[in-house]
């Protein structure tokens, strides 16, 4: 009896040297983690003008920015753009980063863009800039119509104007239709 209870003091204090030493140890280093500042899901917005017009609507499947980060991290991107000259542009882009230093957006991974129904490109980025309104393509656009194939190597699109302009090599390619 006197042996079990001798044992059962030695573990009690083991069990407090052991409390103590843990309490008393630095935190291991958990190295670079991330605090999410904000999350959103199904994201919608829009953009007014100095003068009340509406010049943007956007949406997002989903929108992270982590804590201490200026950028916004998107998947599922829809904007479309309104020309002060009734024009319509929709870009959509499987991610996008927006940027709030330079209010900017980095749609990637297969940028569609679209005026109206009239012209659909493709392209692998797009960076739009909302202070100027311009639109730049980071690499080769396709112009596809029924009849035509046109490439370049890029795409700048003022959203003020409502006009596109190809930059760099284009190359355009037409199919004649032929009779049976």
């Amino acid at each position: 009896m006197k042996l079990s209870v001798l044992a059962g003091v030695a573990a009690a204090v083991l069990a407090l040297i052991l409390i103590l030493r843990v309490d008393t140890e630095k935190p291991t280093e958990s190295g670079n983690a991330m605090l999410v500042a904000t999350e959103i899901t199904a994201l919608k917005t829009r953009r007014y003008g100095e003068d009340g017009e509406l010049l943007e609507r956007a949406s997002a499947d989903h929108l992270i920015q982590y804590d201490s980060d200026e950028q916004m991290l998107m998947t599922g991107v829809n904007v479309t753009q309104l020309s002060r000259e009734d024009g319509l542009w929709t870009l959509a882009a499987p991610r996008g980063i927006g940027n709030d230093t330079d209010n900017s957006l980095e749609l990637s991974g297969g940028v569609n863009i679209a005026n109206g129904t009239v012209v659909m490109m493709t392209t692998d980025t797009m960076l739009i800039n909302s202070d100027d309104r311009i639109a730049k393509s980071g690499g080769e656009v396709v112009l596809k119509t029924q009849k035509s194939e046109t490439t370049a190597d890029g795409l700048i699109i003022n959203l003020n104007t409502n006009t596109a302009t190809l930059a760099g090599n284009v190359s355009t390619e037409y199919r004649m239709e032929r009779s049976p």
